[in-house]
């Protein structure tokens, strides 16, 4: 049997509903291309949180997870400290997750969504 994987799509955080709309539009498209688990995960402000998703996964079986980076503002700390050192952090945490992590494209208009939903799916190249 193979292990069990799962995606997580890694976002800004805010409460917001409408601003957590096409994150979580997001995840569905790529769990309908790739029947796998796949999970929305903030870098703060709100349920959610990138620490408590990993948690739930692990605690779930799974045994690699692929975090897709997605949402974040191309400049600031994020995409080159902030989410590696929290990879990072995880990896120690979590020594049976297999993590990975990728960066992806920035956007909420549909045809981003769908062309960031058909990349994830393929895996990276």
């Amino acid at each position: 049997m193979a292990p069990r994987r799962a995606i997580v799509i890694l976002a800004h955080g805010s409460p917001d509903p409408r601003w957590r709309a096409p994150v979580e539009e997001l995840c569905a498209k790529v769990a309908a291309r790739t029947r796998l688990e796949v999970r929305p995960a903030y870098l703060g402000h709100g349920p959610g949180l990138l620490a408590e998703v990993m948690a739930d996964l692990a605690a779930a079986g799974v045994a690699q997870v692929e975090v897709v980076a997605d949402f974040l503002s191309a400049g600031g700390k994020h995409v080159g400290e902030e989410i590696p050192a929290r990879i990072a952090a995880l990896r120690q945490a979590h020594p049976e997750l297999e993590l990975a992590l990728r960066f992806g494209a920035l956007g909420e208009h549909p045809l981003v969504l769908d062309a960031m939903a058909r990349v994830i799916a393929e895996g990276p190249s």
